[in-house]
């Protein structure tokens, strides 16, 4: 049998979303410290009786109810303009199976971004267009004007625009009258989706607040991140009441679990939210210490500004960083296709940054490559 006769051509074609994780585990390394998916360093502490157990013989809530409260109260968004998703790639992969068609149809990202929407894209056959977010003494933004362009193209149509805010892998939050410009050139038919996974490390942001002014809005968060629930795939698209009612055919059934919208409630309790914002003053400490520690070795060029739990370093070799802190069991994220040189590299607790900066200067004095 020929499996090219079952799938889709363009799945063939598709390169599949990796993580470094996936890539560490396939070279036989067992990982003894994780500095590379941005999760936070220790687990929340959750109390529950778990109550639940009694009803797993039932299917759950599409959208369960308190939690959509929770998530309203939370945000400021009522409970109608909420879709509660399995973490922000579900909200991610049923934008775009709803609103892209073809392959006649783009969507537009930013690179250096988070790599799923165009893993989305290109499953769902629609074109991918790039505008690269534009780097001046060592300042990502974006190039607002050839955006415009794309956008007003007459020969494209984009059907939704990516802006990940702060940006991953980059650490940097765009200025709202920035957001507030494309929104205000959107063509009809397009979306502009504001991803804010790591919103917690920079809460001054008030882009929820343009939602009831800009119905071709969607924000994207998640619990993966500060709240320290990666593994309880859980996040909320907040958009137009229309948007989230024509999304609800799009889920899936029965999209959350019970003992995760449980465990999620029990974290989204005012105790819940103080312990958050309490663990991620402590994170952004650490990052400014692990920053300041890193300028200091001789292998690193540059350390990006960054407004999330994680930073961006220019090595003079971003491959030795990577080999060597392997060998040590420590995971980082190699960003150098994107950025020449370049590591993403999560912020850890107090030990695990020490553990890593020891790995680091153990290399100084290799030779390195040339800029």
């Amino acid at each position: 049998m020929s499996w090219e006769t079952i799938f889709r051509p363009s799945i063939f074609k598709l390169s599949a979303y990796s993580s470094a994780r996936s890539i560490t585990q396939s070279i036989g390394i067992i990982p003894s410290q994780y500095m590379d998916a941005n999760e936070f360093p220790m687990a929340p502490s959750l109390e529950t009786g778990m109550a639940w157990e009694n009803t797993l013989h039932r299917y759950p809530s599409p959208q369960p109810t308190k939690l959509l409260a929770a998530f309203s109260q939370i945000y400021q968004v009522p409970s109608k303009n909420i879709l509660i998703t399995r973490g922000s790639d579900e909200a991610i992969d049923v934008l775009t199976r709803a609103v892209c068609d073809s392959v006649d149809e783009a969507i537009l990202i930013t690179p250096p971004t988070y790599g799923m929407y165009e893993v989305s894209a290109d499953i769902q056959n629609t074109a991918v267009i790039k505008v690269s977010l534009l780097c001046k003494e060592n300042e990502w933004s974006l190039d607002l004007e050839k955006i415009k362009f794309k956008l007003t193209d007459p020969k494209t149509k984009i059907k939704m625009v990516y802006i990940c805010s702060p940006n991953n892998p980059t650490g940097t939050v765009f200025e709202q009258k920035e957001i507030i410009s494309l929104l205000e050139i959107l063509p009809s038919h397009t979306l502009l989706v504001l991803d804010q996974a790591y919103f917690e490390f920079a809460p001054d942001d008030q882009s929820v607040d343009l939602l009831q002014r800009y119905p071709q809005l969607v924000i994207l968060r998640t619990l993966s991140k500060a709240w320290g629930l990666a593994g309880l795939r859980c996040g909320v698209l907040l958009g137009n009441e229309e948007l989230v009612s024509v999304l609800q055919k799009v889920r899936a059934p029965y999209p959350i679990p019970t003992p995760v919208a449980e465990l999620a409630l029990t974290a989204l309790t005012p105790q819940g939210q103080q312990m958050m914002r309490s663990r991620v003053a402590e994170i952004i400490q650490e990052r400014e210490n692990l920053k300041q520690q890193l300028l200091q070795l001789p292998q690193t060029r540059r350390v990006f500004p960054s407004e999330t739990n994680f930073l961006l370093v220019e090595f003079n070799d971003a491959s030795l960083v990577m080999s060597q802190s392997a060998m040590q069991g420590i995971v980082l994220r190699d960003r150098s296709s994107q950025i020449a040189n370049c590591v993403r590299i999560t912020v850890g607790s107090k030990d695990e940054n020490q553990k890593l900066l020891q790995c680091l200067q153990t290399i100084q004095h290799q030779p390195t490559s040339s800029p």
